[in-house]
């Protein structure tokens, strides 16, 4: 079966991607197309940028926080965050 995104250049594929409402429907869509996984192995922090800014406002944290990432190399607890140039909340 072909791909129906096979057609669309790369910048519309990044659109779609960004017009997802949520991160299940991204892994859908990531899944169901090996050219949409493909602009999203390229664009990672635009999209999830994207939808992390509509997040609910009970959620701020994780909006004002977004450069929290798990460093596994880490000589710290491996389960503290280590934050980006954000800095600690």
């Amino acid at each position: 079966m072909n791909d129906p995104f096979e057609r669309w250049p790369a910048e519309i594929l990044l659109m779609i991607i960004k017009l997802v409402p949520d991160f299940s429907s991204l892994l859908r869509l990531v899944q169901a197309s090996i050219f949409v996984a493909d602009i999203f192995g390229n664009y990672p922090s635009e999209a999830v940028g994207t939808l992390i800014s509509r997040l609910p406002e009970e959620l701020q944290p994780i909006r004002d926080n977004s450069s929290c990432y798990c460093d596994p190399f880490s000589s710290d607890d491996r389960t503290q965050p280590h934050y980006g140039s954000g800095g600690r909340p």
